[in-house]
């Protein structure tokens, strides 16, 4: 989340490339584009970790440049929609570009206000607490809704949330409430991953049969047994090779992958261009500027000829 100078909240999402395409935003009722578009955003990496994590009570918010940053986790705590929508217009508004999206719930409650005040702090995330346990799976089922292609959501139930178990009685109520206080007798607590606190970490002792690691671990193993789980994991799987191997097929794949980048290997002239992020860049380059193939030696072929300079251009970006 921003506030600006004026105090004005809007949500914000920090791009490493530019966003020109989003000339006029088509009126949409579901919809709620983020405020910025134009070239990418040019803060460093860590001013970005320290704005999306900026969570309250456990770091403050962070100004960069005028204005404020901190976490979204209360009011976009699942930006789901956010970037079906920045893909779609990113793509001239074809929604087929969203081919496939993957929502992974985590189960752990996050506030973001900027409040201040003695008061008004402590109110503001309580009042966060009530709206933020069903916000994400409002997000999640909006996003079915507008979702034309594959859309899943992995996301680890609470088992107090089980429909076929039995309603326990006001003592086991009272049982179970001492038992989290007070510690659980050496048997595993069964409280979902959505009970873990964000900041918890604590050891196996006395009173705790696990960590805080193995009951997560535990947890969520129990949760992948489920065979409507397997089944999704498994095309999930099928559809992220068969999309990579697709991008492996491009021109772009090696820059995209690798970064390979291509420069003009003949330094005797002056080249209007510096460099290529594919191939064909500088294919055409050496061909309609140059014309390497119209001086081709004897006895030689044209494809390993450019094959020749082509090579020579490639270097990797890091090692330049």
């Amino acid at each position: 989340m921003k506030k600006n100078l004026s105090n004005v909240e809007t949500a914000h999402l920090f791009r490493t490339y530019d966003h020109h395409r989003r000339k006029v935003v088509p009126i949409d009722k579901r919809m709620d584009a983020f405020e910025q578009v134009g070239p990418a955003d040019s803060s460093l990496i860590w001013e970005v970790a320290r704005a999306t994590s900026a969570a309250p009570t456990y770091f403050n918010t962070i100004k960069i440049g005028e204005d404020e940053y901190g976490d979204a986790g209360f009011g976009d705590n699942n930006p789901s929609k956010r970037l079906f929508w920045e893909v779609k217009f990113m793509n001239h508004g074809d929604e087929s570009a969203n081919a496939l999206s993957i929502s992974i719930g985590t189960g752990v409650t996050r506030f973001s206000r900027f409040q201040k005040g003695f008061l008004k702090k402590p109110i503001g995330w309580i009042n966060a607490a009530k709206a933020i346990s069903t916000d994400c799976e409002k997000a999640h089922l909006e996003m079915r809704n507008i979702h034309n292609a594959k859309y899943y959501r992995l996301n680890v139930p609470e088992k107090a949330t089980d429909p076929e178990a039995q309603e326990e009685s006001k003592w086991q109520h009272i049982k179970k409430r001492t038992r989290k206080w007070f510690g659980h007798g050496g048997e595993p607590l069964d409280r979902g991953l959505g009970k873990i606190k964000l900041d918890e970490w604590k050891s196996p002792g006395w009173w705790r049969k696990e960590s805080t690691q193995d009951e997560i671990e535990r947890i969520t193993k129990e949760y992948l047994k489920d065979q409507v789980v397997i089944q999704e994991l498994n095309e999930i799987a099928e559809m992220m090779v068969a999309h990579r191997r697709a991008r492996a097929r491009t021109d772009r794949w090696g820059a995209y992958a690798l970064g390979i980048r291509y420069e003009c290997p003949i330094t005797f002239e002056r080249c209007p261009e510096d460099t290529w992020t594919d191939e064909r860049g500088l294919r055409r380059h050496l061909v309609e500027d140059h014309e390497i193939l119209a001086e081709l030696p004897a006895n030689a072929r044209a494809d390993e000829h450019l094959e020749r300079f082509l090579n020579l251009g490639k270097y990797f970006e890091d090692h330049h």
